[in-house]
């Protein structure tokens, strides 16, 4: 069927939303459809139909399904789509779609070839743009009414964009995952500033009555993205909202329709196209197959959470605080938990027992049997007291203080290994040439653990494997039936896939123990940023897993909400004085009751402190007095080392804090 789409033509008279400046006509399968728009182009249509496969492309992009690069069927769910930022338009943020070359990937060990950093000077060009979004979410934020919740999405992208920023500063990566890291930091960071264009700027032109004709004279805002619709109420908003769009309709309903010159489609340019799956999607698996934007986004937003991947580290090892604990050892539920009341019978406790409920144990409770071999490794120091050392990060004291009050009667007689050496390692070696040794070859290797920990290929050593690793014991050694030979031999698996991979040095592995005369100078302040990022580092895993064996609940989201960061693996230094470690009661109260959210639902073989109920956790931040905050870190933390001590059978790693002077570089 011909029809000329010019026939109405006329220059003179003003466009409506659903006439034209340009106008296209295209065949989608068997049926012909004319386009409309207000700008002066038509890019290519998306692929809408129903058996549509969308990919993760070889640049950790999708394509022309990626909203970043290329204008998307609208949805309402996820309207500010049509407002994201058009990379020609926008020299300023050039970096948010760079994509890195191997140049780009900074390798800095001398004994890990394969893991490093984005270059410095482009992570220093994201950082700022960062830092100045989240800046301005925050002053969103305070500038909503009391009774106004802000939006879920933008929560979910201010915390994305967070977490991100922190693994691509803090984490060493292959070349592959840092690139899957910067993207994912790139998309967050456009999304969002796209999602808080759309709410301050243009969902108010859009709701608005503009009976003043306050936008007649606005142009069009071509520097955004746009977006394709058949809706013509979206048409109509978007008209409204002076937002480029392209309104898809089949030709035969083309009647008084206003066209000003016709145009023929834009394709997609070659970059956009360049990390194309095409020839290899035999053997992988789409994210998402259909037409909806809404799902498909949602699968997006899916796999980005699942790039910084987590298990429980202690899932596999067997502690015999299972008999202790009603946890359930069924497979974990994804489901929102119900808060069941604790496991044991509840009995009013004193106003003394409220608040310290695990007291020591009386004489004799935590003495072994004499003659005795069995039973916990003798370490330097015992690990529920504070190691007086000014090489120590500073204690915590209502963490410390619950750790000293737990009651070991009756635990279980073997010790959980470590995420990562006991932060005490450090600090107790009888000399200080000893302690520079341990600190130095934990330098040496502390990139490709940390790599090991975030790709889920580390599995937890045991106090004496760490020691080993930080002598500088690396290599095989002893008879094959020795205990030291098991231990060598059980190093050199964990080493394993990094050596397979070609990410670690044999060479430079081969070089270690460092002779005593080529140990650098160490300062007490390298001493106490190492020791607490590796504190905090074991404490994020541990607290992970005790939440996950003893509410049986898969639900590592909630559980990332409790540190301020958002990451279990990466700690900078910045985050020693926030959270738990923060001077400010009003920063750490809400840690606290996160974490006290969580506990509702753990089933332990301790009772959990009457203190810590969902009415009193559900109370708002301001509503807290001092002496109730006092209570419930009390009652958080006691219940916490309790509950740690009864399913792993050792003490648990707390987290420390550092000075301001710490953390200043010289």
């Amino acid at each position: 069927m011909e029809i000329d789409l010019l026939r109405n033509r006329n220059p003179q008279a003003p466009l409506g939303p659903f006439d034209g400046r340009v106008g296209s006509i295209v065949r989608v399968g068997g049926d012909t459809f004319f386009v409309t728009s207000n700008v002066d182009y038509v890019p290519e249509l998306p692929d809408i139909s129903k058996t549509h496969a969308v990919y993760f492309h070889r640049d950790s992009r999708f394509g022309k399904d990626d909203p970043t690069l290329w204008p998307q069927q609208l949805s309402r769910s996820f309207y500010h789509l049509a407002v994201m930022p058009r990379r020609e338009s926008h020299p300023h943020l050039a970096i948010m779609w760079y994509t890195p070359t191997l140049d780009d990937h900074e390798c800095l060990s001398s004994i890990t070839r394969g893991l490093g950093r984005l270059r410095f000077h482009h992570f220093v060009k994201i950082r700022d743009l960062a830092l100045a979004l989240l800046d301005r979410v925050v002053r969103y934020l305070k500038s909503l009414p009391p009774n106004q919740s802000p939006y879920a999405l933008l929560i979910a992208l201010n915390m994305g964009l967070e977490y991100g920023l922190t693994r691509l500063e803090s984490l060493a990566l292959t070349f592959d995952k840092m690139v899957v890291t910067l993207t994912a930091v790139q998309r967050y960071f456009l999304e969002l500033t796209a999602f808080l264009d759309f709410v301050e700027i243009y969902k108010p032109r859009i709701d608005l009555v503009d009976v003043n004709n306050e936008y007649k004279n606005v142009s069009v805002v071509e520097e955004c993205m746009g977006g394709f619709t058949a809706d013509v109420t979206i048409a109509s908003e978007l008209f409204r909202a002076k937002l480029p769009f392209w309104l898809v309709r089949p030709l035969h309903v083309f009647a008084n329709e206003n066209i000003l010159s016709m145009v023929s489609t834009t394709s997609a340019p070659i970059s956009i196209l360049q990390g194309s799956v095409q020839a290899d999607t035999d053997h992988l698996d789409p994210i998402y197959t259909g037409n909806s934007t809404s799902e498909k986004m949602i699968a997006m937003h899916t796999l980005l959470r699942r790039t910084s991947y987590y298990r429980d580290i202690f899932a596999s090892f067997e502690s015999p605080a299972a008999s202790f604990s009603v946890a359930s050892t069924a497979a974990s539920s994804s489901k929102q938990p119900s808060h069941p009341p604790p496991s044991a019978p509840v009995r009013s406790p004193t106003t003394s027992q409220r608040y310290a409920p695990y007291a020591l144990a009386q004489d004799g409770g935590n003495k072994s049997k004499k003659g005795s071999s069995k039973g916990p490794k003798k370490v330097d120091h015992d690990p529920y007291l504070q190691l007086e050392s000014p090489e120590m990060p500073d204690y915590i004291p209502v963490w410390s203080a619950a750790l000293g009050s737990v009651n070991k009667t009756g635990g279980p007689p073997s010790v959980t290994p470590f995420t990562l050496p006991e932060p005490a390692l450090f600090a107790s070696a009888e000399n200080p040439q000893r302690r520079a040794k341990f600190l130095h070859h934990w330098r040496v290797v502390q990139d490709a653990i940390l790599y090991l920990i975030s790709v889920d290929k580390m599995a937890p050593l045991s106090n004496q494997d760490w020691r080993d690793i930080l002598e500088g014991l690396v290599k095989s050694r002893g008879h094959a039936k020795s205990r030291t030979g098991k231990r060598s031999r059980s190093l050199a698996v964990v080493l394993e896939p990094l050596i397979a991979g070609g990410l670690l040095d044999q060479n430079a592995l081969a070089q270690l123990p460092v002779p005593p005369g080529s140990i650098p100078h160490y300062t007490v302040k390298d001493f106490r940023r190492t020791i607490w990022q590796v504190a905090e580092i074991n404490f994020r895993f541990e607290l992970a897993s005790i939440d996950r064996r003893a509410s049986s609940l898969d639900r590592l989201e909630d559980v990332r909400m409790c540190f301020p960061g958002g990451q279990l693996e990466s700690v900078p230094l910045e985050l020693a004085t926030r959270g738990f470690a923060s001077a400010s009661p009003d920063d750490h109260l809400r840690y606290f009751i996160r974490v006290g959210k969580l506990m509702l639902d753990w089933r332990t073989r301790t009772r959990r402190p009457n203190f810590l109920d969902a009415a009193c956790l559900g109370k708002p931040d301001e509503q807290w007095s001092a002496l109730e905050q006092e209570q419930l870190e009390t009652a958080v933390a006691q219940y916490y080392t309790q509950s740690f001590y009864e399913n792993f059978g050792r003490a648990a790693v707390l987290p420390m804090r550092l000075s301001s002077d710490d953390i200043t570089t010289e």
